[in-house]
């Protein structure tokens, strides 16, 4: 009923229970598998030499670094900015529901479909037809380089209506 002092190794061939804390000064290996049924503490860094297994959340408080890729198997919440050092790819599609900055140019491979008003506040060059399917409002002068076919006979100019044969 008081202290036990050994001073050489103590083998136990059962069990060990101590109903107060326990105090080591040095390090603790175990065999076997460690089950604790309740919070783990430590003060110092946590070295894992292998996988580490959650069952539920994880609360991190601080950064989170990774070495490595990534893989995450469902959706990603980031609740505030994204920032990428690098390329990003999207293998599907893009979904923005609020205005879209780009400092620089723009490159797209393929058709572009606008169900709204285009506006470009400077010089547009297009290299190819232009098709037009509905009316032309130009509010400045207008220069053509070469000939103009039109396919009516008729030219309305400040309500005056000129009229020529094919020719």
């Amino acid at each position: 009923n008081s202290r036990l002092f050994v001073g050489g190794d103590v083998s136990l061939n059962s069990r060990l229970t101590v109903y107060q804390d326990v105090s080591m000064n040095n390090r603790l290996f175990v065999g076997g598998d460690v089950s604790l049924n309740s919070r783990l503490t430590v003060y110092q860094d946590v070295s894992m030499n292998n996988r580490l297994f959650i069952g539920r959340d994880v609360s991190m408080n601080g950064n989170l670094f990774v070495g490595r890729n990534t893989i995450l198997n469902s959706d990603l919440s980031v609740n505030n900015r994204l920032f990428v050092g690098g390329d990003v790819s999207l293998n599907s599609r893009l979904t923005v529901y609020q205005d879209v900055s780009m400092n620089n140019r723009l490159f797209i491979g393929r058709d572009v479909s606008m169900n709204g008003n285009l506006f470009v506040a400077r010089n547009t060059v297009l290299y190819g037809d232009v098709s037009i399917n509905n009316r032309v409002i130009i509010g400045g002068d207008v220069s053509f380089n070469s000939r103009i076919f039109l396919n009516s006979n008729s030219i309305y100019v400040n309500g005056q209506i000129f009229t020529g044969g094919s020719g």
